[in-house]
């Protein structure tokens, strides 16, 4: 069994989590939690609502004043109640969370409905989350799109990204490639790094539209540059294949590492390969067969593969036909037919 090549992962970033609502119109808060909270408990007491959101979104994020959720909980269940919607829409995630109150997701959809129903774009964003997903309440990902489709109108980039995968798979909306493409881009020009990983995706595998292998490399340094670990290992692929963009396997192996130190278990399969076969760094098995392990244990079925050759075959690690069977059960388990073929011998 060979080697498997190196890959760009060719699906859309999956559907974003939830969001707090973080600014208030004309009193966001400042760089220095610590400096801020004084005021801010002043306010609350004398029942400001949006004091009580800010104050509460600081003990949830912790900081200098210390992390407090079951206070958040409590600050934020008084804004909402004192009328402050944005309250409401940070209860909400702290009840699906369970964090410093009981998990309750049904009743974060009710909070995330009145939030959306009274122009909050991020109640409407955080329910679309959960009708999508079935959570707290049936699954229904046609009125999950109408949400998103509100949030993105109303500013949320994530929601924009998140309608575009809805769009682009047909999901409880016709299927609709081009205007996947349109939401992407709008969700990428909003600053939300995964709608420029998304929009990428479809210019190098031509989805919908001409194939463009050096706008999608611009697309994914955008998304790597903002933190999307995806984007990092999609542009590391492209310089290690010389498309869209010069040849160049040495920045492709720093692309990869800060994929998979990133999360992006794609990234550790790909940076595996080039440590195995010493293409742009020196050439180290031992090495590879880590980075397999990494990736292979995050679903990635080439470090499936790619792990059983060399415990096979003894390269970089011990020969050790258990461990080599073990991975590639794991790489038949994923849907690898040339495993399961090696696991019927």
């Amino acid at each position: 069994m060979e080697p498997s090549k190196m890959t760009t992962t060719a699906q859309s970033w999956g559907i974003g989590g939830l969001g707090w609502a973080i600014l208030l119109v004309g009193c966001g808060p400042t760089r220095n939690p610590t400096a801020l909270s004084p005021s801010l408990d002043d306010a609350c007491i004398a029942v400001n609502a949006h004091a009580c959101v800010q104050l509460g979104y600081l003990f949830a994020e912790g900081g200098d004043s210390g992390k407090d959720t079951a206070l958040a909980a409590a600050l934020d269940t008084r804004a909402c109640n004192g009328g402050a919607i944005d309250g409401c829409v940070n209860l909400g995630v702290l009840l699906v969370n369970g964090a410093g109150v009981g998990k309750d997701e049904a009743r974060a959809v009710a909070l995330f409905s009145t939030a959306c129903e009274r122009g909050a774009a991020l109640g409407c964003s955080n329910l679309a989350v959960l009708l999508v997903d079935g959570r707290g309440v049936g699954k229904d990902e046609a009125r999950g799109a109408a949400a998103y489709a509100k949030a993105c109108d109303g500013g949320i980039a994530k929601a924009c990204s998140n309608l575009g995968v809805l769009f682009e798979q047909g999901r409880g909306v016709v299927k609709d490639e081009a205007r996947a493409l349109t939401l992407y881009t709008r969700a990428c020009d909003g600053g939300y790094p995964p709608g420029c990983y998304n929009e990428g995706v479809c210019f190098e595998h031509a989805e919908g539209l001409i194939k463009d292998e050096g706008r999608a490399a611009t697309l994914y340094k955008r998304a790597c540059d903002g933190g999307d670990a995806l984007g990092c290992s999609n542009l590391g692929a492209l310089f290690a294949g010389g498309r869209g963009v010069g040849k160049n396997e040495a920045l492709a192996a720093a692309l990869y590492q800060k994929a998979c130190d990133g999360g992006a278990p794609v990234g550790c399969s790909n940076l595996g390969i080039l440590f195995e076969h010493g293409l742009g760094v020196g050439k180290d098995e031992a090495r590879a067969a880590a980075l397999y392990t990494v990736a292979c244990d995050g679903s990635i079925v080439n470090a499936c593969v790619n792990l059983g050759v060399l415990f096979q075959q003894g390269r970089g690690v011990s020969k050790d036909p258990a461990r080599a069977s073990a991975a590639f059960a794991r790489g038949c388990a994923l849907g690898d037919q040339d495993c399961c073929a090696w696991m019927q011998r």
